[in-house]
């Protein structure tokens, strides 16, 4: 779906009834965030830290929490695995510094994207590759010093293939850090299975998940559910949606909050009744 398609879609509900597609759900919501708010936000929910915080500044918030897990990365080399439009590495590339920042994403639309931004900033010292967090063509062997991946893995359905590529192109005694959704106990019925299929969600419970890291040779030293967290992030919206200065923007915006708040509506129930969002950090083994 292109942005002429996305601009020719004739009203709410078709936007929402596309959006729920996962092949076209990155490419609506980086049209609708550019258009409504002029410029493009990380893919990721929000960590609420205080009230009336911005969208962006949740957003942001997340991944400080990730990174303060890790010592300082500057002048390492860092790979963020599920990059999506490569906001979240540009970030990282200008506030902590890596002397190389590789973003990998499975989507060649947010990799296209992620790398006209990082052009436009005029970066250098940062690249994107467009790969499978299950094979990571591309990523040498013991190349790495860090790995990030942030909100991705849920989406992949052979996540021990991916803690395999984790241990693979990280240095001996590397550090990764993962933020991701994990199931609870199995109470989701078939219409929830199925809608998840549809999505391309594949939910793990948490001893499934640390089990796999550590068969991949992974140690788990940070173990930390962060859930309330993000439900909070989810319920401090007021602000997101203001209209404000942004009068020629008031079209994006609108259909930027329907399409939001249904979205909002389904991460929240899910984190409240079948999920729970976790913070894992460890290293490479021997």
């Amino acid at each position: 779906m292109s942005a002429e398609e996305i601009t020719k879609i004739r009203n709410v509900f078709d936007l929402i009834r596309a959006g729920l597609n996962q092949e076209h759900y990155h490419r609506i919501m980086n049209y609708l965030y550019e258009k409504a708010y002029g410029s493009h936000y990380m893919v990721h929910f929000p960590y609420h830290q205080r009230e009336g915080e911005t969208l962006i500044q949740g957003q942001i918030n997340l991944t400080e929490v990730c990174l303060d897990v890790l010592p300082r990365i500057e002048g390492s080399t860092m790979i963020e695995v599920g990059c999506g439009n490569g906001v979240q590495s540009i970030y990282v590339k200008e506030h902590r510094t890596p002397a190389l920042m590789i973003g990998l994403d499975i989507n060649e639309d947010n990799v296209e994207l992620a790398r006209y931004l990082a052009g436009a900033a005029k970066l250098e010292g940062i690249e994107f590759i467009c790969s499978d967090a299950q094979d990571m063509q591309g990523v040498e062997d013991a190349s790495c010093d860090y790995l990030m991946n942030v909100e991705s893995g849920f989406h992949y359905p052979e996540k021990d293939r991916f803690f395999a590529e984790i241990h693979r192109v990280l240095k001996p005694g590397g550090m990764y850090v993962i933020a991701d959704i994990v199931a609870r106990e199995d109470t989701r019925n078939f219409l929830l299975n199925r809608w998840e299929r549809r999505l391309n969600q594949h939910y793990w419970p948490l001893p499934r998940y640390l089990a796999s890291l550590e068969a991949a040779g992974l140690t788990v030293d940070v173990n930390r559910d962060i859930t309330d967290s993000m439900i909070a992030g989810f319920e401090d919206n007021r602000s997101w949606f203001d209209v404000g200065s942004r009068k020629g923007r008031r079209a994006a915006l609108f259909a930027l909050a329907i399409f939001a708040r249904i979205q909002i509506s389904r991460h929240r129930y899910y984190l409240r009744n079948h999920c729970q969002y976790v913070l894992l950090s460890g290293k490479k083994a021997g």
